[in-house]
């Protein structure tokens, strides 16, 4: 499924005040290409993070999530 968002991107700090992570655990994420970022669009310095890919990255995670569990119960069926 498909689920559009539109959201404006947040930044790290902002983020942080969000999700509870520090500021170093989120820069760390986007080093390691946890988070999308966006160039902060007047040229200075910094980034945004783009909510609309992790809104993407969530609801692929809950389909996944939603998936194995579908499938556990399956198998407690047949196990029966």
């Amino acid at each position: 499924m498909k689920i559009g968002v539109k959201t404006n991107p947040l930044t790290i700090e902002q983020l942080s005040q969000l999700s509870g992570q520090s500021t170093a655990s989120i820069r760390r994420e986007i080093k390691n290409g946890v988070y999308r970022t966006i160039p902060n669009p007047d040229g200075t310095k910094g980034v945004f993070i783009d909510m609309e890919d992790l809104a993407q990255q969530a609801t692929q995670q809950a389909e996944e999530a939603l998936r194995q569990a579908r499938g556990t119960s399956l198998l407690r069926k047949e196990q029966k």
